[in-house]
C-alpha cells in the first residue's frame, strides 16, 4: 500500500490514457475535469468520501472506485459517452443516480455490497451483459430486466428478494446468475418454475447457478 494522502492539482495531461491511483489514503481529489484523453482511472480502495469534478471525460471506458467510503454518485457520471466498465462496489452507496441509464455503452457494472435498497435504472442499455448488485437491501427484481436478453450474468446475491418473476425466463443467454443469500419462497409455484428453469439454462449456457442456500 501507498500512503498519499493528497494529490496535486492535474494540469497538462489531457493526453494521459491511464491514471492508477489505486491503494491508497485519499479522501479528496482535484478535478480530473483535465483528463480528455484518459481510458482508465482507477481510484479503488482509498478512503473518498466524494469524487472529484471528472467533466464529461469523452475518453474514459474503465471507472473503478471500488472500497472507497462513497455515499452518493455525481450525475455527470451519465455523460461517459463510451464508457464499458462501472465499479462502485464496497461503499456507502443509497441510491444511483438514474443518469446512468445515458450510458448506452455499458458493458459491466458493480454496485455490489453498498446500501441499495432499489434497483438502479438501468434501462435501456443495449450492450449490459453484467450486473453485480449483490450484499445490498434490494427486495424485488425490477421488470425491466426482461427486456434485456444479451445480459449473461446476473449477481443478486445478499439481498432481501423473496420471488422470481416470470420474466426472467426471457433472459435465453444467461450463464451466470446467483441469487444466494436471499428468502426466496421456493414454496411458490411461479418462483420455483422460474428457479429449477434459470438453474437450468445456466447448466446448458456452461455458466454457473449460485442457488439458495
Amino acid at each position: 500500500m501507498n500512503k498519499l494522502f493528497t494529490f496535486p492539482e492535474i494540469t497538462g495531461f489531457g493526453n494521459v490514457r491511464r491514471l492508477c491511483l489505486a491503494f491508497n489514503r485519499l479522501v479528496k481529489l482535484p478535478s480530473l475535469a483535465g483528463l480528455t484523453g484518459c481510458e482508465e482511472l482507477q481510484l479503488n480502495q482509498n478512503k473518498l468520501e466524494s469524487l472529484p469534478e471528472l467533466g464529461s471525460m469523452p475518453s474514459l471506458k474503465e471507472l473503478n472506485i471500488t472500497k472507497n467510503n462513497l455515499k452518493h454518485l455525481p450525475a455527470e457520471i451519465g455523460t461517459f459517452a463510451v464508457i464499458e466498465v462501472v465499479e462502485v462496489g464496497s461503499n456507502a452507496l443509497e441510491n444511483i443516480p438514474e443518469e446512468v441509464r445515458n450510458l448506452k455503452t455499458l458493458k459491466k457494472v458493480n454496485f455490489g455490497y453498498n446500501k441499495l435498497t432499489a434497483f438502479p435504472e438501468l434501462h435501456d442499455l443495449p450492450e449490459l451483459i453484467t450486473i453485480d448488485i449483490q450484499g445490498n437491501q434490494i427486495d424485488a427484481i425490477p421488470e425491466f430486466l426482461g427486456e434485456m436478453p444479451q445480459l449473461l450474468n446476473l449477481i443478486l446475491s445478499g439481498n432481501a428478494i423473496k420471488s422470481l418473476p416470470k420474466f426472467l425466463l426471457n433472459l435465453k443467454d444467461i450463464k451466470r446468475f446467483s441469487i444466494a443469500s436471499n428468502p426466496i419462497d421456493l414454496e411458490d409455484a411461479e418462483t420455483l418454475e422460474v428457479y429449477q428453469a434459470i438453474h437450468k439454462r445456466t447448466m446448458e449456457n456452461k455458466g454457473k447457478f449460485t442457488g439458495v442456500n
